[in-house]
């Protein structure tokens, strides 16, 4: 009888352990997973190319997008994070852009953007963040964190820990 209780004890402390785990989200078709932190980050919109995830308890989002290819040309690398830069500049008003040093985890290469910036129309809300770009087997990919200013400043220290958590699947 004890060793039932005992056998039991595990089995249930091994179910727990394994669902409060947090669970890599797989976007199949953009050749990339990413393993949140915790459970406050939940998927607001999934396809099997991007996401949008939002911070519970905050207003930080996280916009995973691919970077289309136009029919002239394929995408290098320069061009990719141009298209990002855009991107950043034709939401924002008063955009203001810097490149950091590209980081490279896992393997992959990041190369990164912060900005600020405010919202259009009122009310203005004044927003910051960091924009990334990888190369996947299946092309560039867009990782905007974004937020308003104080709640991004707080956040991004979070940053290394779900950029760890990035692997590419192809």
């Amino acid at each position: 009888m004890r060793f039932q209780t005992i056998a039991l004890s595990i089995t249930g402390l091994l179910l727990l352990t394994h669902c409060a785990a947090p669970q890599a989200v797989n976007l199949k078709d953009a050749g990339i997973s990413i393993t949140f932190p915790s459970e406050d980050w939940k998927i607001e919109t999934q396809g099997s190319r991007d996401m949008v995830a939002a911070l519970s308890g905050t207003e930080i989002t996280l916009y995973i997008s691919p970077i289309a290819e136009t029919s002239l040309e394929m995408i290098n690398r320069d061009l990719a994070i141009k298209q990002t830069v855009y991107s950043i500049t034709n939401s924002l008003m008063s955009a203001t852009i810097a490149a950091k040093e590209p980081l490279t985890v896992n393997g992959i290469d990041f190369y990164q953007i912060e900005f600020t910036g405010q919202t259009k129309g009122t009310p203005t809300v004044y927003l910051a963040g960091r924009a990334m770009v990888l190369r996947t087997a299946r092309g560039y990919l867009s990782l905007i964190f974004i937020g308003p200013v104080e709640e991004y400043r707080q956040f991004e220290s979070q940053l290394p820990s779900i950029i760890n958590t990035i692997k590419l699947t192809e």
